[in-house]
């Protein structure tokens, strides 16, 4: 079971309805689904990569957790292509400022 973001889901649907002009809403929804963002948990490589190129925290076959990059293929913090990333997350929100 994965948790997924309610108003990204939403704004899929939209989309993919306005885009694709879809007939069968059922199909568009199960599409939407397939590609909505995951709150608060790992997502397999298998099941999806990231959609655009950025900085991620990846888990590796090694059980590592580090800060990888993502361009259409996993570097890590030293810029080596890697095929061990097993899962990945979006980086958190940077936290507010602190006012005193």
């Amino acid at each position: 079971m994965r948790l997924i973001d309610a108003d990204a889901l939403r704004e899929k649907l939209i989309a993919l309805n306005y885009h694709t002009r879809a007939e069968n809403m059922n199909e568009a929804c199960v599409r939407a689904v397939d590609y909505a963002p995951t709150v608060g948990g790992w997502i397999s490589v298998q099941d999806r990569m990231p959609e655009k190129k950025g900085d991620y925290i990846a888990y590796t076959k090694d059980g590592i957790v580090w800060p990888y990059w993502f361009d259409d293929v996993w570097f890590d913090t030293l810029g080596y292509a890697t095929d061990t990333v097993t899962h990945w997350r979006p980086l958190p929100e940077p936290p507010e400022e602190v006012q005193e």
